[in-house]
């Protein structure tokens, strides 16, 4: 994908802020210090902090304002992610299935849902309750249509890292909101089988 294409003239601030008063989030906005060479595009950072069901959410990207008086964006992706504090280790890790995994995969792993099971692989130590997780249609369909995002879960030093990486870049209010909403569902699904703690729980 070419610069060009990347490129609004309305600065990504205007329906940021709008997303984070909707979804009752904050917006912080910085501006990366350049020290070096020649500076074409001033660089910044976006970042929604909100609350959702005791989970702390955080919405991450970043753009660039060309200076002069006909002012461009050029966006970048966005990133989703949530850290919680948690003893109980859990991992898992969700990618498309390849050609040669498609036709030879010996992956222990299974949903029993034909399509999901042919799409997407992934590797867990909460066998059990994963296969709660894609019990939920809705999040089946989510991870099977969505070729350009990816779910992660991490667990180190006493702490759960969940994380939605996507390739989608956020052109619009609608867009993001979109992003933000299939971040929750997942959410959502965890806090259901039992994978996240609820807010009343440590």
């Amino acid at each position: 994908m070419n610069k060009e294409s990347l490129m609004i003239t309305t600065s990504p601030k205007v329906f940021w802020q709008e997303i984070a008063k909707e979804i009752g989030g904050q917006l912080e906005v910085t501006k990366q210090g350049q020290n070096f060479g020649v500076i074409l595009n001033d660089y910044y950072h976006l970042r929604i902090s909100v609350m959702y069901k005791g989970v702390d959410i955080l919405l991450h990207s970043t753009y660039q304002q060309s200076p002069g008086k006909f002012e461009e964006y050029y966006l970048d992706k966005l990133r989703i992610t949530s850290e919680i504090k948690r003893k109980d280790k859990f991992y898992l890790y969700l990618w498309r299935k390849s050609f040669f995994e498609k036709l030879f995969s010996s992956s222990k792993h299974h949903t029993g849902d034909s399509e999901f099971d042919k799409t997407i692989a992934f590797t867990t130590n909460k066998e059990r309750e994963v296969r709660n997780l894609f019990s939920n249609s809705a999040i089946r369909k989510l991870l099977v249509q969505d070729k350009l995002s990816v779910f992660n879960i991490q667990h180190d030093a006493g702490q759960l890292n969940i994380k939605l990486q996507t390739g989608q870049i956020i052109l619009n209010k609608e867009i993001l909101l979109e992003e933000y909403k299939k971040y929750i569902l997942f959410v959502d699904g965890l806090i259901e089988v039992g994978l996240l703690p609820t807010s009343s729980q440590s």
